[in-house]
């Protein structure tokens, strides 16, 4: 089951965030195919999908990696690809971890805030 939680704006566009309960539907542009994923960002849809099954702080992880990604893919951000031409993975793990840690020392409860609806 897909559940929608709050749109996150980047760059001017509205990215709906959905949470799957199954980790093989949480690209909408792969539903149904073996690939299992935590959480993805789709471009196209303007989705970011996590799998909503994960312990709180890894989907609050997950949700900034896939932020990060889609900043990075919005701004252009040359510095954040590697020398495939995707983006560098390490470095958005690394600033999903940073931004979860940081924010949450802060009071806040990102994946209360991700699910609320207004």
């Amino acid at each position: 089951m897909i559940v929608k939680g709050k749109k996150v704006k980047v760059g001017g566009e509205s990215y709906q965030i959905q949470f799957s309960d199954d980790p093989r539907t949480v690209d909408p542009d792969k539903e149904g195919q073996a690939q299992s994923l935590d959480g993805c960002v789709n471009y196209n849809q303007y989705i970011i999908g996590l799998h909503s099954k994960e312990p709180k702080v890894h989907i609050e992880q997950v949700f900034f990696h896939e932020l990060s990604h889609a900043i990075a893919e919005k701004y252009h951000l040359t510095s954040l690809v590697d020398e495939t031409g995707k983006h560098d993975e390490a470095a958005m793990d690394l600033m999903s971890m940073g931004l979860q840690e940081a924010l949450s020392s802060l009071g806040l409860n990102i994946l209360e805030l991700l699910k609320a609806k207004k």
